[in-house]
């Protein structure tokens, strides 16, 4: 096996340490998870998945994940990684090095702009959403927020983890339309780590709320610290209170860092070149059973919550 690819986060962790050793944490037939003795989370994915933070890409070809078993030794050296009871080595020779940060520039925010692009992502998360998450609340927003231009309210069927989580979740959107970060800090307990998923519907659709303010704070200049600092706490109170990999994608938000396939969307709803974003938009629908849709609807909820700003 060899690496295709690498995110720098990830790359100058293991040039920082020279050599480390972590095991297994959970394994999939083209995702590979394993958690360093720092507790680091470290994931593996094949050619066909997308670049991550913290992430290696790598040919699957010949490797039977199969054989992995969870708490497997994983030895990370600056030249490969090797999991000695399969004899398994993967080579660091002539690969990719992935930047993760937040990239804003040539973006610009436009309200016109915003209008155009919350409608394409309302009808495609309606068209190819996955219900068994937090879409249904997408209803909530329309009674209370109203819906884009030209576009009609709807009822989606609810479901138990709607159900319960609504109230909180009117909350939580109600004090970030007034900007009141620190309000929203008491309720997390309340809603982080709820829902399906290894990556829980919640935790999902914050990623995508804060990580579109982060853009758009960092693009305008107007509150990018509070933001920043919004970011940071929502990783502070998912610790312990959410699954390993749902804390590990928290924490990489927190720094502004997300997959490649949603930065690109969150960058595309600021770029003028970008014709449409329709594409960006079913790559982040492919992540999970309900992980995509609930990020898209966190990302919905924040463009509608700007475009009610006096802008």
């Amino acid at each position: 096996m060899r690496a295709i690819a690498i995110a720098s986060d990830l790359y100058d962790l293991i040039n920082l340490e020279k050599r480390f050793e972590g095991r297994i944490h959970s394994i999939f037939s083209e995702v590979i998870n394993v958690l360093s003795g720092s507790d680091e989370l470290i994931t593996i994915i094949s050619e066909q998945k997308s670049l991550a933070p913290m992430c290696l890409q790598v040919n699957f070809s010949g490797c039977d994940t199969k054989k992995l078993v969870s708490d497997d030794k994983v030895i990370f050296t600056s030249s490969g990684i090797q999991i000695p009871r399969l004899r398994l080595k993967i080579a660091f020779d002539n690969m990719t090095v992935w930047q993760p940060d937040t990239e804003t520039k040539g973006l610009v925010y436009s309200r016109a702009l915003m209008n155009e692009r919350v409608l394409s992502l309302r009808k495609s998360m309606l068209e190819g959403g996955a219900g068994a998450g937090l879409l249904p609340l997408i209803s909530t927003m329309d009674h209370i927020y109203g819906v884009p231009e030209s576009d009609a309210p709807i009822k989606l069927d609810s479901n138990n983890y709607c159900d319960f989580i609504e109230e909180v979740f009117i909350a939580i959107i109600d004090l970030i339309d007034r900007q009141n970060y620190d309000g929203v800090l008491p309720l997390l307990p309340r809603f982080i780590g709820f829902g399906p998923g290894l990556t829980p519907s919640t935790d999902d659709f914050l990623m995508g709320l804060v990580m579109t303010l982060y853009y758009f704070e960092t693009i305008t200049g107007d509150q990018s610290k509070l933001v920043e600092k919004f970011a940071k706490d929502l990783f502070t109170a998912s610790v312990g209170r959410t699954t390993t990999v749902s804390e590990a994608m928290l924490k990489n938000a927190s720094k502004g860092r997300v997959a490649s396939t949603h930065r690109a969307l969150i960058q595309s709803l600021f770029d003028r070149e970008v014709q449409t974003i329709q594409n960006a938009t079913n790559e982040v629908l492919k992540n999970g059973s309900t992980s995509g849709t609930d990020f898209l609807l966190g990302v919905y909820c924040a463009q509608m919550l700007l475009l009610r700003r006096n802008l």
